[in-house]
């Protein structure tokens, strides 16, 4: 026989070893659960039937108790798991919904005999089912659920339910000591009863030895060695406990801190933003996670914070570049910010600025800046806008100046204030050019040019609101008599409408035909102080008494985001800027808000028509079919350039995309689908379908791309065979029997990863399995719910369901059972579709125009529901990169998933230069006693 070379040998003899188990048993249990019983088993295991000299009779693998900091926590566990002869499962409801208890359990069953696994009951049901020969899923709490189907007969556990509530749980009590003669048994290979005789003679040797000097010395070191293990046990214990503690404290801090986080947004954005981030970074509780998304996503239109008044903040207005902002205050301070950089540049102006929101304003060419400011109060002066040096002043001949207005074309000036008449001054040579006849006899409140500087509205106490003509300087029209309480107005940028508020919010004006359009007011029941519209017309925003702000559709006449809350007291001016894309407001509370307006991290609208579905494509892209008988292949990550598919016969019901990336499929209202070449943009074969049965409904490609299955044809389910596209079997049919005769129903379509072939009609979920030519089945499933949309995820394990009646549910295929509905929607459920990780679902309602995210795993929502001003959403897609894509009426919006997976870094990045500022020593101390002082925002500063 060939002797090996000594290295080889050397080799297999060291491999040999290593394949030897190192542990008796490995223990699997939850910590909540059996945090006591646990080390309680294992010492017990340790001790029972132990020959004197050895250390312990078995060795138990505990994770506490035996495993060492490893960067790799996963990869240790898989080698203890590798070296233990058996696995110990500590069962029970807590341990079944521990991840980390599944994730061993199901490791052993893939690579070790089952017959090795032995369950302990501490707490739930084991029921097994001799019909099924497996445990009844229905019954039985304490199983993990990737042993189901795992044992071939039924196996014996023991039962030790009783233990977790016993008050010793040693080998002293003698219910216990005879438990761990059960379990220690097949460990050690033996009969329970040799075991306990083993055990007794092993107790009677001990006996024998102490009655003699050799024996009382061994005793005595037996003695001290089993101390000194004890109190290593104890002190391993003892950890364990305080890290437990530690724990939940820490968890318990978070939920707080979470609570009271989101009780003080409403009063202060600052501190309960800043409370928010402290019980996320204390610990990332699904609590903390869930309140900072939610804080985030209500201040997440919050660009930033301006503070450096001191008082109100009167006027605000955005220089005609956009970089820069001018902002006046009670305190006779006119200060010009660097919008990017959001601080104060230059040294500030003067005016003075006591009552109106325009005691200083930017010349429309933004070189200059003009204040109410002088020696006297009725003097204008002139500053250049970057040196911030007085240029030129001048006197008012009709007293003292409170406000000012320029026309768009920088020619005039406007000037006005209490018990004086309104002047007319060439704004160049600041020279004044008459007055208005008749207005001054009360307090002029507020002046303003139309765009084409032929008119000027003037808001007089005695006469009301009234429209003059510059050219003439005589009154046009009065559209409003004194006494109406009217507090501001703007123009249109098209010069057509005139927008006033008042005490009963803000109305319409058509300025060549002087009548209020039909229909509400926006903010109808509030005092709105200040309005704005944007430089393309499309938006108006207004500000409240209350210090709230919002963006409004004009022609739609809707809100187009959440309240945008954190101004205490009146909101004094509002301006957009040039690219309408930031909103100013100027607040009783002496802070000017930044808003972003066009967010690109909540939504950026990609102009793709009317676009009505969509599907991810392989590497990045999307796949959009529209209402204009054509579509896109988009490309990522912009999604502004792609292919253009060719023209079809009949408009877009649905869209799917082969996961090979190479073609898309089209499904048209006219009954047809159409298949296309990605690459080329040329149609693949001819029209499929039948345009006599109806429109098609859903279409999928199975995951080798070698079917295509559309539903539709009121019930039928047709599926073809890539690339003859031919027809496979005949045409699938509903089964309508259980429905009470129903013949129609909405169709769902899709494919598990494993090719199985799945549909949904009204209530009934139906699972087909195709082999070559022929479709098998199905295996059907009825579910409470009239189904309006569904999605799998991922795995195939769970396909979601909308239905009709607003609600949202969870199916697992695998068990058949259905989780509790999601309720939160308002109308019926349009679109569902799973994260590509498996741990978000995303629904749509265009009905109730909003997007909600889930949390899969707890059923609980993701903060706020989403909102988008570019349509209903009515299709739902998840890109391969995360961003969920929502096609609406006429656009397709990327959300970004920031606010519900985003890191601490990620949140202070976003968060602190909104809440500028750090918590305060004593707001710390309140909140944190005890614990050492931390900057949560390092780049902001500490007030006090």
């Amino acid at each position: 026989m060939t002797q090996q070379p000594p290295s080889l040998a050397a080799e297999a003899a060291a491999q040999e070893v290593a394949s030897r188990p190192r542990y008796n048993a490995f223990m699997s249990y939850s910590h909540a659960a059996d945090g006591r019983l646990a080390p309680a088993l294992q010492s017990a295991l340790h001790r029972f039937a132990k020959p004197w000299y050895r250390l312990r009779a078995l060795r138990i693998f505990r994770d506490d108790a035996s495993l060492s900091v490893d960067a790799a926590l996963w990869s240790a566990i898989e080698r203890s798991l590798a070296t233990s002869d058996a696995f110990l499962l500590l069962a029970s409801p807590e341990a079944a919904a521990s991840t980390w208890v599944e994730r061993e359990a199901g490791w052993w069953r893939a690579n070790k005999p089952i017959d090795r696994l032995f369950l302990v009951l501490t707490g739930g049901e084991l029921d097994w089912d001799d019909e099924t020969r497996d445990f009844d899923l229905a019954t039985s709490d304490a199983l993990p659920r990737t042993l189901a189907g795992a044992f071939a007969e039924e196996p014996r556990w023991i039962d030790l339910r009783w233990a977790r509530t016993a008050d010793d749980v040693s080998l002293r009590n003698a219910r216990f000591r005879t438990a761990v003669a059960e379990v220690a048994a097949p460990l050690h290979g033996r009969p329970k009863d040799e075991l306990i005789g083993e055990d007794v003679r092993q107790h009677r040797r001990a006996v024998r030895l102490a009655r003699g000097a050799v024996a009382t010395l061994t005793a005595l070191l037996v003695v001290a060695v089993l101390l000194a293990l004890a109190a290593v046990n104890q002190r391993n214990t003892a950890r364990a406990e305080r890290n437990r503690a530690q724990e939940q404290s820490r968890i318990a801090t978070s939920r707080l801190l979470a609570t009271e986080a989101s009780a003080e947004i409403g009063r202060s954005v600052d501190r309960g933003l800043l409370l928010a981030l402290e019980a996320f970074r204390v610990k990332p509780t699904f609590e903390a996670r869930t309140t900072l998304a939610e804080v985030a996503q209500r201040v997440q239109r919050v660009r930033s914070i301006l503070r450096s008044h001191d008082g109100e903040v009167l006027g605000v207005q955005f220089s005609p570049d956009g970089r820069r902002l001018l902002t006046n205050g009670d305190d006779d301070a006119v200060r010009i910010w660097d919008v990017a950089g959001s601080r104060v540049s230059g040294k500030p102006l003067s005016c003075n600025c006591l009552t109106t929101s325009t005691g200083a304003i930017f010349t429309p060419d933004g070189t200059r800046v003009v204040s109410n400011y002088g020696f006297d109060a009725n003097s204008i002066t002139v500053w250049d806008a970057k040196t911030h040096r007085r240029l030129r002043e001048a006197t008012d001949p009709a007293g003292a100046v409170e406000g000012l207005a320029a026309s768009r074309d920088g020619r005039l000036l406007a000037s006005f204030g209490s018990y004086r008449a309104v002047v007319l001054w060439d704004l160049k040579r600041l020279r004044p050019l008459g007055r208005l006849a008749g207005t001054g006899s009360d307090s002029v409140w507020s002046v303003g040019f139309s765009p084409d500087g032929k008119l000027l509205a003037v808001d007089d106490a005695s006469r009301g609101l009234e429209l003059w003509s510059v050219a003439t300087r005589r009154p046009l029209a009065r559209l409003l008599p004194a006494g109406n309480w009217q507090r501001t107005f703007a123009f249109s940028p098209n010069g057509r409408t005139l927008a006033i508020a008042g005490d009963d919010g803000v109305r319409l004006w058509d300025v060549d035909a002087l009548i209020t359009p039909a229909g509400p007011a926006f903010e109808g029941s509030a005092v709105v102080n200040a309005i704005a519209f944007d430089p393309s017309g499309r938006l108006l925003a207004t500000g409240t008494e209350h210090g709230i702000v919002r963006v409004w559709n004009v022609a739609r006449r809707v809100s187009l985001y959440a309240t945008l809350t954190g101004h205490e007291g009146f909101v004094n001016a509002l301006a957009f800027s040039p690219d309408s894309a930031t909103l100013a407001s100027a607040g009783q509370d002496g802070t000017v808000r930044l808003w972003r307006t066009r967010d690109e991290s909540l939504g950026v609208p990609v102009t793709l028509g009317n676009a009505v579905d969509l599907a991810p494509v392989s590497g990045g892209g999307l796949a959009v079919g529209m209402t204009d008988q054509k579509s896109l292949v988009l490309a990522a990550p912009d999604w502004k350039r792609g292919i253009l598919l060719g023209r079809r016969t009949g408009y877009s019901k649905d869209v799917a995309a082969s996961p090979d990336g190479r073609l898309v499929a089209l499904a048209d209202y006219n009954g047809e689908v159409t298949v296309w070449d990605v690459r080329s943009g040329r149609q693949v074969g001819g029209a499929l379908g039948n345009k006599k049965a109806g429109y098609v409904e859903s279409v999928a490609f199975s995951p080798d791309s070698r079917y295509l299955a559309a539903a539709g044809w009121h019930g039928t389910i047709r599926v073809w065979r890539a690339p003859s596209w031919s027809i496979v079997d005949q045409p699938l049919h509903s089964d309508v029997r259980r429905l009470g005769g129903v013949t129609g129903g909405f169709d769902v379509v899709m494919f598990a990863p494993d090719g199985t072939l799945v549909t949904a009609v009204s209530t009934m979920v139906n699972l087909w399995d195709i082999r070559g030519n022929r479709i098998l089945g199905p295996k059907q499933i009825s579910v409470p719910t009239s189904v309006d949309s569904a999605a799998l995820s991922r795995d195939g394990r769970l396909i979601a369901l909308g239905d009709v009646n607003s609600r949202v549910r969870v199916l697992d295929l695998r068990t058949r059972r259905i989780g509790t509905p999601l309720a939160g929607h308002t109308d019926q459920v349009d679109s569902v579709a799973f994260s590509p990780d498996g741990r978000m679902l995303a629904s749509a309602s265009a009905l109730d125009d909003t997007i909600r995210l889930w949390d899969v795993r707890s059923g609980r929502p993701l903060a706020e529901p989403l909102k988008s001003d570019y349509g209903s959403p009515n299709d739902l897609a998840w890109s391969a990169d995360g961003r969920l894509l929502s096609a609406n009426g006429g656009a397709a919006i990327a959300w970004d998933p920031i606010l519900w997976r985003g890191t601490l870094s990620d949140f202070r990045r976003r968060l602190c230069p909104v809440a500028g500022r750090n918590l305060s020593r004593e707001e710390w101390s309140a909140l944190r006693p005890g614990v050492p002082y931390e900057r949560l925002c390092p780049g902001e500063p500490v007030p006090g």
